[in-house]
């Protein structure tokens, strides 16, 4: 019989200071509390690479940033870790919540009493920007029998940060009037294809998604733990924009819906769990609307539960993670006048989307000017941007590459460390350029970074089905036993964008105007000047002899020119392909 009465620290679980938080006292010893244990990979998995044909070509010439060579089932937990946690849970009358049987993040419901008792740790309720939560005091504690078998516990509930600007009374660009702009692919609807999109709160009501495309027929599927719960709240509109704008795009994809039981950094962590393990859709992309100022974000155990979970997305199944990187320009919805960047926006593995605005837009002609949205220039906000140090997630240093001579990256402006610059990539998002919705029965406007991920999802999903109708015409499976492809590239998809910004024609469109000048929040000191565009602040004065030079801390590498991505995409298919045509 497993003993679980022996306990040992779990490493660099104590919860850190966080600048305006307020700590209420104990939770009451009978209040329903959870929390969610995220588990290893499978242990000494060892079997063929995940994908046939293109993407396990390349993965196996990509080096060392590549996407790995393992399946999915290394992704996922081992029946024998999930029976261990279930056993531990009984002990201590605790109900395991698990939406899909092998997920690596398993919630765990009791009273807070029990939950204090199976992990030795206070609970307490704490106050941030008026929300209340559920947090701990101290270094968490796991059962030795389970030290091997328990990577993290998550038991922190700050929320996330509020996304997302209004229009005013803008005449908005549609979402397929942007796309337009952006000359998309017009030959494919992203027909055969799955994007998923992460919902922390909130819902969305067929109505409103209806009558913005003006057709009901769509295709999204409602999956997670959590439930579709229309409002009139902020995340339910954005959630609602997130699916327009997807579906503006690519109109014949499926979205599939991932919904999360809680509101915060276990929430997430649960669902991205479920998504790595559910091999129901094969999903292009994911998308997610939501961030966490970085001086807000859980313990460093906690973190890189959340990075794995991302590294098993991006890095081993080789999805496009794509994330805002905030709306109050460098102070990133701080409160206290420091310099921030948003997480997950700042995860090596995720792709951080920064925001632009359109100028001077002429449908008919496709001619438009582009610029960094800028609070400066009498916007309601500015992109998020900057540079990541934490060491928890790897940015000690810039990632592999960013690493200079590719990319200069600037220094942070409070400390004058280098670390993984934010963001990677960019397009609309100015409340001056905003998006037109429809939200609670009624046409609006809105911009905001977090109308970035869903646009490029719905490029990856337009791109997806080209991919595949070309791999059909040369007699390549995309997928052994499936009809897509789980990536287009095949590899991580930062090692792709930033591989392939090197190349010519470029990829992508830079933004040489304006900046993040520092957004002051309301009570709050007045924020950094923030990071010029086209001038890499703190950088040696000679930029590299590349054409990643015009990488900055607003936009990142600049907006993807779909042309550009498509010809690259369709030229390495048909390198691949001769390359398996003739048995290399």
């Amino acid at each position: 019989m497993i003993r679980f009465d022996q306990y040992v620290p779990l490493t660099d679980s104590t919860q850190p200071d966080r600048p305006g938080r307020e700590l209420l006292g104990p939770c009451d010893e009978d209040e329903r509390v959870a929390a969610v244990v995220v588990l290893r990979r499978t242990p000494d998995f060892h079997g063929s690479p995940a994908f046939e044909g293109l993407a396990g070509a390349i993965r196996q010439r990509a080096g060392k940033w590549a996407a790995g060579s393992l399946p999915r089932e290394a992704c996922v937990a081992a029946e024998s870790d999930v029976d261990l946690v279930r056993k531990f849970a009984a002990q201590y009358n605790l109900t395991v919540s698990q939406l899909h049987p092998r997920s690596r993040a398993i919630r765990l419901l009791g009273t807070a009493g029990d939950v204090s008792k199976a992990f030795h740790v206070e609970l307490l309720r704490a106050t941030h920007n008026g929300t209340v939560y559920i947090t701990h005091r101290g270094e968490i504690e796991i059962p030795e029998a389970a030290k091997a078998t328990i990577v993290s516990v998550l038991l922190d509930g700050t929320p996330p940060d509020t996304l997302g600007n209004g229009g005013g009374d803008l005449s908005p660009l549609s979402p397929s009037e942007v796309a337009q702009l952006y000359n998309f692919p017009t030959d494919s609807t992203g027909a055969g294809t799955s994007i998923a999109l992460i919902a922390l709160s909130g819902g969305y009501q067929d109505s409103d998604i209806t009558a913005l495309l003006n057709t009901s027929n769509y295709s999204i599927v409602n999956a997670g733990t959590g439930n579709n719960v229309f409002d009139t709240s902020p995340a339910s509109m954005e959630l609602t924009t997130a699916l327009e704008i997807a579906l503006s795009i690519a109109p014949d994809a499926t979205v599939v819906v991932y919904f999360a039981p809680s509101n915060d950094l276990s929430g997430l962590a649960e669902v991205l769990g479920v998504v790595e393990a559910d091999d129901t859709y094969n999903l292009c992309a994911l998308a997610q609307y939501i961030g966490w100022p970085e001086t807000l974000i859980s313990g460093a155990n906690q973190l890189q539960a959340v990075h794995g979970l991302f590294e098993d997305l991006a890095g081993t199944l080789a999805m496009a993670v794509f994330a805002p990187s905030g709306d109050t320009g460098t102070a990133c919805g701080a409160t206290d006048g420091s310099v921030n960047v948003l997480y997950p926006a700042s995860d090596p593995f995720v792709t951080g989307c920064g925001g632009t605005q359109l100028q001077d837009w002429n449908l008919e002609t496709g001619a438009f000017t582009e610029v960094a949205w800028d609070a400066a220039a009498g916007a309601a906000g500015a992109t998020g941007g900057g540079v990541s140090t934490l060491a928890a997630i790897g940015n000690s240093a810039p990632p592999g590459w960013q690493a200079a001579p590719l990319v200069q990256v600037p220094y942070l402006l409070n400390t004058q460390a280098q670390g993984r610059g934010v963001p990677d990539i960019a397009a609309n998002a100015s409340d001056l350029s905003p998006y037109g919705i429809y939200f609670n029965s009624k046409p609006g406007a809105r911009g905001g970074t977090s109308s970035v991920p869903p646009l490029y999802a719905g490029l990856m999903a337009l791109i997806t089905e080209k991919t595949n109708s070309l791999l059909s015409q040369l007699f390549v499976p995309p997928l052994a036993g499936s009809p897509a492809p789980m990536s287009v590239v095949g590899m991580q998809f930062n090692l792709f964008v930033y591989g392939a910004a090197c190349g010519s024609p470029p990829l992508f469109s830079s933004i040489t105007c304006c900046g993040n000048n520092g957004f002051t929040m309301p009570g709050a000191q007045a924020s950094s000047p923030g990071y010029p565009v086209a001038t890499l602040t703190g950088s040696p004065p000679s930029p590299p002899p590349n054409n990643l030079s015009s990488w900055d801390a607003c936009t990142g590498l600049g907006r993807i020119d779909a042309t550009a991505l498509w010809d690259a995409l369709s030229s390495m298919i048909a390198t691949i392909a001769l390359f398996a045509s003739l048995g290399l």
